[in-house]
C-alpha cells in the first residue's frame, strides 16, 4: 500500500478508505488495494459469508432462513455491504435487502407467498 492518491474508479471505495487508513492488510486485499493475482470482489466474499450463515440456520430450523434458500446473491447484498460504511442503519439495511429482493423476477415473493 502507499500514500498516493489514484484518479481511478476503484471497488467498494468506502471499504478502501477503511482499509487503507486502518492498516488492514486482509481488508486491503479483498478490494484490490493490495496486488493480487486476480481481482477481487468483496461482495461475492460477503455474499458467500451470508450464504454459509443462511445453510447454518436454515438447518437450524430458521423460517426465514429455509425461504431464502436460492436467493443470497451478490446483488442482493451489494448495496447494504457498500452502504454500511456510510452509517446505514439496520432498518435501512432491511429496506434495501428488500427491495432487492422483491426485484428478483417470478421469484422471492412468489415463494413468500406459498410459504405463508
Amino acid at each position: 500500500m502507499c500514500g498516493f492518491p489514484v484518479h481511478q474508479d476503484g471497488s467498494c471505495n468506502g471499504l478502501q478508505h477503511y482499509a487503507a487508513l486502518g492498516g488492514d492488510a486482509v481488508g486491503a486485499a479483498a478490494v484490490n488495494l493490495a496486488p493480487r493475482d486476480k481481482p477481487q470482489d468483496v461482495y461475492s466474499e460477503v455474499a458467500a459469508l451470508v450464504e454459509s450463515m443462511r445453510v447454518r440456520d436454515a438447518e437450524a430450523g430458521v423460517h426465514a432462513a429455509v425461504v431464502l434458500e436460492g436467493f443470497v446473491r451478490r446483488k442482493v447484498i451489494k448495496q447494504t455491504v457498500m452502504t454500511t460504511v456510510y452509517g446505514v442503519t439496520k432498518f435501512g439495511a432491511r429496506l434495501q435487502i428488500a427491495k432487492q429482493l422483491k426485484g428478483i423476477r417470478g421469484g422471492f415473493h412468489q415463494v413468500m407467498y406459498q410459504e405463508g
